[in-house]
């Protein structure tokens, strides 16, 4: 997720849940090559320095630019374990890029691009797409999600072998009037279309996006999908994942050498005290101990005193270090979707 999925970010993850897999966020290829190392070293980071490395997601409709984005990141980090082509945002499509979930559109083209990945990366390193269940043009209801549409995008794609995964976010994309976040819950579910591409599929792994309000919902074992992938759940509840004394702990530790700007340190330090004000969680010491910690190394001064009062007093100093208008969007992008996209 842009401005989220960073190294900051992923790093309270995997302290939180050490063995889930984390992605960057969408890297443009032009912008991977035009990077120095010390910049691009920083995004295949998803925690410390001895964590796995995360998934690196590229965007882009070049295959050339593609692939040696591949090729430069693989050489950076030699243990990279997966590199995944986007091709299910719809707001590039809005933005006038041709790439994101404009790629369905073409999907011998598209298998071009797997094929330019999968030849410019080492063999220990899998090449996947995350795509949509299919996409229309506009919104209307006149046009239902088929899964004959999906299941033909993905024979094409992995016809030549060198597809080892795909994400499936199981809505459409609708590239035109319809916003962004309106694309992650109006279209309807339908996450059978994940399980019948992994029965039809099956030397390919699968994994299920989309309506995944929260980690009870992540079990696909039944399913017989690979996983599922948790986008906005990670946002809402992210302490949900592990345990929140020790991982925040690591974190205010991690906010105290890190050379990162303090606005980009506090936006994990929200979300986390969004969910501890959502629980009513303002007599949590375990937990409001280390924030407090982490707070006041981006400098609020701030000490729990076990009232609600005290979490919006830390939430209007983190505000401050954000920027009230980045604090505030973080917020609604955080809570975007409820409940619509946990049905």
């Amino acid at each position: 997720m842009q401005t989220y999925t960073n190294a900051h970010l992923n790093f309270l993850l995997r302290r939180l849940a050490p063995d889930v897999t984390l992605w960057t966020e969408m890297e443009k290829a032009a912008d991977v090559l035009a990077c120095d190392d010390a910049t691009l070293a920083s995004r295949l980071v998803a925690g410390g320095a001895d964590d796995a490395p995360p998934v690196l997601q590229l965007g882009g409709d070049d295959y050339r630019a593609l692939a040696a984005a591949t090729r430069r990141a693989c050489n950076l980090r030699d243990d990279l374990r997966e590199v995944n082509i986007n091709a299910g945002c719809p707001a590039i499509a809005s933005g006038g890029a041709d790439y994101g979930a404009t790629l369905m559109r073409d999907a011998a083209a598209t298998r071009r691009l797997v094929e330019a990945v999968r030849d410019a990366a080492p063999p220990s390193c899998a090449v996947s797409l995350k795509c949509r269940a299919g996409v229309r043009e506009t919104w209307s209801d006149e046009a239902p999600a088929r899964y004959g549409e999906l299941h033909a995008f993905v024979a094409e794609t992995s016809r030549s072998g060198c597809l080892d995964h795909v994400v499936v976010h199981c809505r459409l994309a609708i590239l035109a009037g319809l916003a962004p976040g309106a694309n992650r819950c109006r279209p309807p579910l339908h996450p059978d279309f994940a399980r019948r591409l992994a029965r039809d599929f099956p030397a390919l792994r699968v994994t299920r996006n989309g309506g995944i309000g929260s980690f009870g919902d992540s079990d696909a074992r039944d399913d017989g999908l690979d996983g599922v992938m948790a986008g906005r759940a990670v946002l809402r509840r992210p302490l949900d994942l592990g345990c929140a004394a020790d991982a925040l702990g690591a974190y205010a530790d991690y906010v105290r050498t890190s050379p990162a700007p303090a606005p980009v340190l506090a936006a994990p330090l929200v979300l986390a005290l969004e969910q501890l004000r959502d629980d009513g969680g303002a007599d949590d010491d375990d937990a409001l101990a280390p924030l407090a910690d982490a707070a006041r190394h981006l400098g609020v001064a701030w000490e729990p005193r076990g009232s609600a009062g005290d979490l919006r007093r830390l939430a209007k100093g983190l505000a401050k270090v954000m920027g009230k208008k980045v604090y505030n969007k973080v917020v609604r992008n955080r809570n975007e979707g409820v409940p619509e996209d946990v049905t």
